[in-house]
């Protein structure tokens, strides 16, 4: 289960639809790894939640957002607030087909004067994070989590410096152009089974969404690329280009998959995953809510579970030494 480089795709159509223009009226920030700008556009209020939780990363519309904010806004959400708090949003996109969402937004600065700032959601797992820059140099005014030369040799995210995107995947943009022939030589180098070739070549594939192309292809997902037949790689070849295509026209079936025998959520997309039809699937017409039904209870889970963890160990450190102590009070004891 993943926020592939599709699952972006419909995020950024869904906030582009709905955001572009509005203003940010205020900003918030009630974790450490996440911020919440509340906008308002059309004559509706909108709230943006940005996490770039390790755990859980995501970019989505709340519609029933509860979190309470701490009493002194931190720094980074300070100069959110002085950077971009009162602007509009210009744009909405994603970077390639990445897990990387930039929004840029207009502001007039101290001397009144038009600025823009573009703000960078990288969702990568534990090298999540958000990142403010200046739009006109790339210039990093600050991140949620600062990557100093001493965790990153090959990139540093710290104010001043000049922001850079990761280092490119060595796969393909699956919304180009990619012929039969393509396809095919893409493929062919890879030693293992159809599925794991599809989603190890092209970027922004998760294991779900090759077994789902496979699947509608009505091909054997674990079948070997060396062993694949012409006819076969052709079926395969012509459901992922009608898949991407659909994306590529921003056209989507945003659903989640749920196991009601063991009530748990396996699985979400922002396409109609036909290799679950046996379990139940709810449907949405924004992924904003897939996501947020989806995230709402785990996001909880996940944080009181670290939480715990975090006191068990602080507990168990401060018992260490308070052993410690007991056994060096009692040598003297008898020493003395």
């Amino acid at each position: 289960m993943a926020l592939d480089g599709l699952v972006i795709h419909s995020i950024v159509d869904e906030l582009h639809k709905k955001l572009l223009g509005g203003k940010i009226d205020k900003v918030y920030q009630p974790e450490n790894d996440e911020i919440v700008l509340h906008i308002r556009n059309n004559k509706e209020n909108f709230k943006l939640v940005l996490s770039c939780s390790a755990s859980n990363p995501r970019v989505y519309l709340a519609s029933d957002y509860k979190k309470e904010n701490p009493i002194n806004a931190p720094m980074f959400c300070m100069l959110f607030r002085k950077y971009i708090q009162g602007g509009n949003i210009v744009n909405v996109s994603q970077v390639d087909f990445e897990r990387i969402i930039k929004i840029s937004v207009e502001s007039f600065d101290e001397l009144k004067e038009k600025t823009t700032k573009d703000i960078i959601i990288e969702i990568m797992g534990r090298h999540s994070n958000i990142i403010l820059t200046h739009s006109s140099n790339n210039k990093i005014i600050d991140s949620a989590k600062r990557i100093p030369p001493s965790v990153s040799r090959v990139r540093q995210i710290l104010p001043g410096q000049t922001y850079v995107l990761p280092p490119k995947q060595d796969k393909l943009n699956p919304i180009t152009d990619i012929s039969l022939n393509s396809f095919v030589d893409t493929l062919s180098s890879f030693d293992g089974p159809i599925f794991k070739a599809i989603y190890s070549k092209f970027l922004g594939i998760s294991p779900v969404i090759a077994k789902e192309i496979c699947f509608r292809a009505n091909i054997d997902e674990n079948l070997l690329v060396s062993e694949i037949s012409s006819d076969d790689i052709s079926k395969i070849y012509k459901e992922f280009h009608n898949l991407f295509k659909h994306i590529k026209d921003n056209i989507y079936n945003p659903c989640m998959v749920i196991d009601t025998s063991i009530d748990k959520v396996l699985d979400f997309s922002c396409i109609n995953l036909s290799l679950f039809s046996n379990l139940s699937i709810i449907n949405d017409d924004s992924i904003s809510k897939i996501l947020e039904n989806y995230y709402a209870t785990k996001d909880i889970k996940d944080r009181i579970h670290q939480r715990s963890s975090d006191l068990r160990k602080s507990i168990s450190i401060k018992l260490d030494r308070l052993y410690n102590k007991l056994n060096k009070q009692e040598k003297e004891l008898i020493e003395s």
